[in-house]
């Protein structure tokens, strides 16, 4: 629930959807990472915040539409951000799509913001390896090279950004727990912005809280689930902040093929 940060935003769409693969045979799908099971088409997450007590002007989401393959691997993602404050304003919207190589492997993906030229991200993969070593980044005016770097289990662990000039320009790195979940990850934009988040688990590997921290600013979400499917997968929880009274209900539409 904070000011979005294009930048920020850009890289951890590029790298969040490479995470627990460590070969051809054993990469899972998207859908995994989205804690979803079953044959899952599409997902549409809405946000109620009609039971916050107080808003603020940060920039949060209204809807994020899900699409999948039949391999489970995004093909699509489409999100749309408020104000709190002064939901009459104008919508923020992002977008991305994703393109495949014969492999399954993780081609070409492309972002828009808003009305902006898409920028191109392009992953790139030694002969015949299945996790990409680098990726590159075109916004229209310059290209940004982001070299990247996996754990034993195949898992994105590190994914540094340098401008042309090799200016180190954003810094990623994570740790994921014995069954590949992410428990901590950290972001660097230059010199002026740093935020962390740390993430636990219920027994049944949903989310159970997300602690962030952001230069000294620190907040921390915590999940219950209200409602699930016949597949298991939840459709309804509510999100409730340390920083803020009151609590938002996320419901999530799913489609099956």
């Amino acid at each position: 629930m904070t000011r979005i940060l294009k930048p920020l935003f850009l890289l951890l769409v590029a790298v969040s959807f490479l995470a627990s693969c460590d070969s051809k045979t054993s990469k899972p799908k998207d859908t995994v990472y989205y804690n979803l099971s079953g044959a899952v088409k599409t997902t549409l997450h809405s946000f109620d915040y009609s039971n916050l007590e107080a808003r603020d002007e940060s920039f949060s989401p209204e809807s994020i539409k899900l699409t999948f393959n039949r391999d489970g691997m995004l093909e699509e993602t489409v999100s749309s951000y408020i104000e709190q404050a002064n939901t009459a304003n104008k919508q923020t919207t992002m977008a991305s799509k994703f393109q495949y190589d014969d492999q399954g492997r993780l081609k070409t993906q492309y972002d828009r913001y808003d009305s902006d030229q898409p920028q191109v991200i392009s992953f790139l993969y030694r002969e015949e390896e299945f996790l990409p070593y680098a990726s590159t980044m075109f916004d229209g005016h310059e290209t940004q090279m982001t070299n990247l770097s996996h754990d034993t289990n195949g898992n994105m662990i590190s994914a540094v950004s340098v401008s042309e000039s090799l200016e180190t320009k954003s810094q990623y790195s994570a740790k994921y727990n014995d069954i590949n979940q992410l428990v901590e990850r950290s972001f660097t934009y230059g010199d002026s912005y740093q935020s962390s988040i740390t993430v636990t688990y219920n027994s049944d590997r949903t989310v159970k809280s997300e602690t962030t921290i952001t230069g000294d600013d620190k907040s921390v979400l915590t999940y219950e689930y209200l409602k699930t499917d016949s597949v298991d997968n939840w459709i309804e929880r509510k999100v409730m902040s340390s920083d803020k009274d009151g609590y938002v209900i996320e419901k999530r539409t799913i489609n099956y093929f």
